[in-house]
């Protein structure tokens, strides 16, 4: 089977090589793709779908490429496929404070039972990128928003130069478009949220909410999302963005 990559043939095989072309994650790598990467070969090795019953639908796509340069000097072509995904920082305003929302999460990957992280999710067929972050939020936190209430920080700060946060360049297609909601609470709201169970049964979520100053947010949690969250913020207010 061939393909058209920047106008030049292209030979794939490999398991489900057809939906994996036809996959939204594959076809919006092949848009965004350097011309100065000439792929001569794809191999996909393996393509995994949704876990919740929906047909067809792609998560992860690994596949290696025979990728060189003008001149012929190959590249690394090894591709763990994923796409965008969403993260919010909640901010919480409380009486001068500002408070941020944790989801507690079993991370089997990582080893970690109970990992901290913001509210965050892979893109699903369909979703646009706002849309794809209101909805990931109502499913971890029970917050229902407007699509106008969130804020594109990546955006914010990089316009159209790069298409979010690249968390694993160097073996990943993944990237995060990070967005900001900012709300003002009671201490009543705070606690309610404190310790709160969350998540999609059917996609084998297991949440719990922790509520925390903002500030502290680098002492309690490694999470990468997070860390650019907080910095895209702070680096936003800094220079009258947001």
């Amino acid at each position: 089977m061939q393909i058209q990559i920047h106008g030049k043939a292209v030979r794939v095989s490999g398991s489900h090589q057809e939906l994996a072309i036809d996959s939204r994650q594959f076809r919006d790598w092949v848009a965004n793709l350097d011309p100065r990467f000439i792929v001569r070969s794809i191999e996909f090795q393996s393509v995994d779908f949704a876990n919740h019953g929906v047909k067809h639908q792609i998560k992860f796509i690994k596949f290696m490429a025979e990728v060189v340069d003008v001149k012929g000097k190959p590249f690394s072509g090894i591709v763990f496929m994923r796409g965008g995904s969403v993260a919010i920082l909640v901010i919480l305003e409380c009486e001068g404070v500002e408070y941020t929302i944790l989801t507690l999460q079993p991370r089997f990957p990582s080893g970690y039972f109970a990992f901290p992280e913001i509210p965050a999710g892979t893109m699903e067929d369909g979703d646009d990128f706002v849309g794809g972050a209101t909805r990931e939020l109502e499913e971890e936190t029970g917050i229902k928003i407007k699509r106008t209430d969130l804020v594109d920080i990546t955006s914010l700060i990089y316009g159209n130069k790069f298409r979010g946060v690249f968390p694993t360049i160097g073996g990943s297609d993944e990237f995060l478009r990070i967005f900001a909601l900012k709300i003002s609470v009671s201490h009543e709201y705070i606690q309610n949220l404190q310790g709160k169970c969350t998540g999609l049964v059917a996609e084998n979520e297991q949440i719990t909410l922790k509520v925390i100053p903002l500030e502290d947010l680098p002492l309690e949690t490694p999470d990468a999302k997070a860390l650019s969250a907080l910095m895209l913020y702070k680096t936003a207010k800094k220079f009258g963005k947001i």
